[in-house]
């Protein structure tokens, strides 16, 4: 591991900022990331604090010294590779805490950390400085011992096991930081506060305040808001019962700026300083009394528990959406799986004949990536199967004919040698000729690909420049071959990631060599159980933009019930046709006779719709908290336009005539099924980080949807195993409402009178998205049905056109 690599390894909460990194400083109390790390000419790691911490104390922070900074050589030795690649650790807690006050002397504080069973997992340490400066040290429980460094995310709350003592609905104040918790219980309150800083409130499990009224305490700063504003989210989305926040300058008009609970306490300037703690704590909640609930948006507030939408299939052109239905009736699945596969087939059939020139410099090709994720039983493969079958069978006969056209060169070699034999007997004798022409060896073309190697897939791109179609049962497999061949030599992700782009790659060959493909298009499509999407797309994944380029459906589990129906010959022959009609699209050619997209522009009735969905989208992403689901919701932008140009294709290959633009059509259908994409990425990344709580709440949500909607309480504890114990049914459903997910209403009482009675209505989930309101935009129309007139576009609706008919 070189110098880079062990500083970042040991930083947390790094970023990518140009060409080096951002992260928090581990040597004082870091609000706003002022550690820069980059890489020196000769190889170093360059760290710099800009609020002033050394070098040496930063180093010491994160268990290393400056000598870990330098890469070895022959001539120096003051980086030796033991310590640098492998992170000190201690037997014990209390052995890591007398390490730290040996090379910094007694902690003025120490905290503990415990997890919900009540076991050690972490502490922080603090030196008060002469100059006023705060030093902080993190340790954490890691599989080798105890080491120096922040604990791993999800972090528990501060104070968790008191938490946990508290019954349900009782008053939790939350705090800045822990000696502000500390303040709170010198003044019999119930505190907790997560670790790390005020920047890092969602890295901590905010689960613990479900059910419960929390009161926020924010420092008195610009920063103190911005933790505030965090915690209500989060504390919200975990199920609080209520979240109010109260600002101790009520109390103190002329706190300083950055006061906390701890100065009014025990501040020499505090008016309340030598007070009675029960007078401070009336004074307290007084305020928290007439504080009013922060007011949160309903998508904040239910977030945790996102209720699965129904695949919108009038947005699919009509062929398409013909075979998903019929898809999903002969597999008794959701639409949503067969949508989702055949989108991708679509893309992976187009691949490099067409591509979306969005404006100078952004292209988006046809390449999508999707996973069906269901648990095993859910029968995904068989969906997969069908929606790649007609591929499969063109390849079968494109395979034969490859068989035949290899034998015929056989043979035409042979007879090749017995000419090129006579030609030399014949340059001996007579006057000289040209030599016969030898044979040209067949180029096998192939579509779908399943299991292969970087290496091989690098063969088959460069001798298919149309690109290609993984299908994969189980897409875990995909993405754990990313390292198996690499050979310590690094990861095959990289590659990966431009494949996605359908950009230049370059691949080196084990033997020496190298495979140069300038468009790589690989479309993506598999399968994959829950528990192991979780495994699979962990945080390192995330992180990289792996997940963030997979189009995921993630229907509720439906009972696998007997069904006579089959997909009907004639909508598997109509695929078919479909897909050989996409295989047919002619690709463009360059200058030097090489196969290059044809580039398809916005229509002039399409851009309207496209600006107003990109700007909304856009302020949508900046919103999102969650870094790894902003990703993702910037990566569904360009889907957006990619599924627009899927629907283009169709439209073609359904008998239009030649297509120069993405039609107003197309746009809003592809808009439409990206909505769908954005909720269930919404429940998929929910999901991955949902809480024992949040898992619960979705279930029961899902079993609700089953059953139509509407339950009483007698019929949850009657059939649903998880809440049958007296009391657990309605205590379930009173949270949901609370968490906005449904309401009570009244069943009327009949003639024969009796006790007036209840059930529990769900909230139907919103219809997907589409920008109705456009005035170029209206119902959607079947492209083979459709009056709309095959022409060019007018002039100036943005010149450079390739048009493209079958």
């Amino acid at each position: 591991m070189n110098p880079i690599d062990r500083v970042i390894a040991a930083l947390p909460d790094v970023k990518r900022n140009g060409s080096g990194w951002i992260a928090r400083c581990p040597a004082h109390d870091d609000r706003r990331a002022s550690l820069s790390v980059s890489a020196g000419d000769d190889g170093r790691a360059l760290v710099r604090c800009f609020a002033g911490c050394s070098a040496e104390s930063v180093c010491r922070a994160i268990g290393m010294t400056t000598a870990d900074l330098f890469e070895p050589t022959n001539g120096r030795t003051a980086t030796p590779a033991r310590p640098a690649t492998k992170r000190l650790t201690f037997d014990t807690l209390d052995a890591a805490i007398a390490s730290l006050r040996g090379r910094n002397g007694p902690n003025s504080g120490l905290w503990r950390y415990s997890d919900v069973s009540g076991e050690l997992v972490g502490a922080v340490l603090r030196w008060d400085r002469p100059d006023g400066s705060k030093d902080i040290r993190p340790i954490a429980r890691t599989p080798d011992g105890w080491a120096i460094a922040a604990m791993p995310k999800p972090r528990p709350l501060f104070g968790l096991p008191e938490l946990l003592a508290t019954p349900t609905g009782a008053r939790v104040y939350v705090v800045e930081g822990e000696s502000c918790a500390d303040a709170a219980r010198e003044l019999g309150l119930v505190a907790a506060t997560s670790a790390g800083g005020s920047n890092a409130a969602k890295m901590t499990h905010w689960g613990p305040l479900g059910g419960r009224a929390v009161v926020i305490l924010p420092d008195h700063d610009s920063a103190g808001e911005r933790y505030a504003d965090d915690v209500v989210r989060l504390a919200t989305a975990a199920g609080a019962k209520s979240v109010r926040i109260v600002r101790l300058a009520e109390l103190w008009p002329k706190m300083p700026d950055g006061g906390d609970i701890a100065d009014l306490v025990h501040s020499p300037d505090s008016p309340y300083l030598g007070s009675e703690p029960g007078e401070i704590r009336a004074a307290i909640e007084k305020l928290a009394d007439a504080a009013e609930p922060c007011a949160i948006e309903a998508e904040s507030a239910t977030r945790a528990i996102e209720s699965f939408r129904p695949f919108p299939i009038e947005s699919l052109p009509k062929r398409m959406r013909q075979f998903v239905e019929a898809v999903a009736a002969a597999t008794g699945t959701d639409p949503a799986f067969a949508a989702l596969a055949a989108l991708v087939v679509a893309a992976g059939c187009i691949g490099n004949r067409v591509a979306a020139l969005v404006k100078g410099g952004w292209v988006e090709p046809a390449v999508l990536w999707g996973v069906l994720v269901g648990k095993s039983g859910a029968t995904k493969s068989p969906v997969l199967k069908l929606a790649t079958r007609a591929i499969v069978e063109l390849y079968k006969d494109a395979r034969r004919e490859y068989a035949d056209a290899v034998a015929e060169y056989d043979r035409e070699a042979e007879r090749y040698k017995i000419r090129l034999d006579e030609w030399r007997r014949e340059q001996k004798k007579g006057p000289p000729t040209d030599p016969p022409e030898a044979p040209t060896r067949p180029i096998e073309k192939r579509t779908i690909v399943s299991d292969t190697t970087i290496e091989k897939l690098g063969e088959l791109l460069e001798s298919n420049p149309l690109g290609l179609l993984l299908v994969r049962d189980e897409l875990a497999a995909w993405v754990g071959s990313f390292d198996k061949y690499s050979g310590g030599k690094g990861s095959d992700q990289p590659a990966w990631l431009s494949f996605y782009d359908a950009a230049t790659t370059i691949i080196d060959r084990k033997n020496g060599g190298s495979y140069f493909i300038d468009r790589a298009a690989v479309s993506v499509v598999g399968s994959i159980q829950p528990g192991t999407l979780a495994r699979t797309f962990g945080l390192a994944e995330r992180e990289s933009g792996l997940l963030a380029r997979i189009l995921v459906a993630y229907p509720p589990d439906r009972p696998g019930l007997w069904s006579d129906e089959s997909l009907p010959d004639a909508v598997a022959a109509d695929w078919k046709s479909l897909i050989q009609s996409l295989l047919a699209i002619p690709p463009g050619v360059d200058d030097n006779g090489e196969l290059r997209p044809r580039f398809i522009t916005i229509g002039r009735d399409a851009k309207p719709l496209w600006v107003q969905w990109h700007d909304q989208h856009a302020r949508e992403t900046v919103d999102i908290g969650d870094e790894a689901m902003a990703a993702h919701f910037a990566k569904l932008k360009g889907a957006c336009m990619r599924i627009a140009l899927i629907f283009t294709c169709v439209e073609v290959a359904s008998g239009g005539a030649a297509i120069a633009h993405i039609s107003a059509d197309a746009m809003a259908r592809a808009i439409a099924v990206v909505e769908w994409f954005k909720n269930e990425s919404r429940r998929v990344y929910s999901i991955l980080g949902e809480s024992v709580e949040d898992r619960a709440s979705r279930l029961l949500i899902e079993w609700i949807q089953k059953r139509g909607g509407v339950v009483t309480i007698r019929e949850v504890q009657t059939n649903y195993r998880p809440l049958k114990e007296p009391g657990t049914a309605e205590a379930a459903l009173t949270r949901l409402i609370e968490a906005g997910q449904g309401v009570w209403r009244d069943i009327p009482i009949g003639a024969s009178g009796g006790r007036p009675r209840r059930e529990f209505v769900l909230n139907a989930p919103s219809a997907s998205a589409k920008p109705s309101n456009s005035p170029v935009c209206g119902g959607f129309a079947d492209a083979d049905g459709a009056d709309e007139p095959k022409t060019d576009p007018p002039d100036g609706d943005g010149g450079g056109f390739a048009e493209f008919e079958l």
